[in-house]
């Protein structure tokens, strides 16, 4: 994307997939991790750079967690479903908002 690599720390990398899982924003994962904001935010739009494939995965996890909520056998309240669907859907908003301001 920028005709050089950035290389992050196993640790860098675990941490964003865990906080991108609890729904941390960008932003604040670049805070916590010690990583550049600005730099976090391009490499996020790169799809081949391991800051995106780390914190897309951690999301994906998250949504396959509310999928398991919906659709598993652990019988969960419509609540507790909703809670968690609307957690995701305004995250994702706020993600967008980052990327792209």
């Amino acid at each position: 994307m920028n005709g050089y690599h950035n290389y992050f720390s196993t640790v860098q990398l675990d941490a964003i997939e865990e906080l991108a899982n609890t729904l941390t924003l960008p932003e604040d994962i670049a805070l916590i991790t010690e990583i550049d904001k600005r730099t976090f935010i391009d490499e996020l739009k790169n799809d081949e750079s391991d800051i995106y494939k780390a914190f897309y995965r951690g999301l994906a996890n998250r949504e396959q967690y509310v999928r398991n909520l919906t659709f598993g056998e652990d019988v969960s309240t419509v609540d507790d479903i909703r809670y968690s669907e609307r957690q995701l859907i305004e995250f994702k908003t706020k993600l967008t908002i980052q990327l792209y301001k």
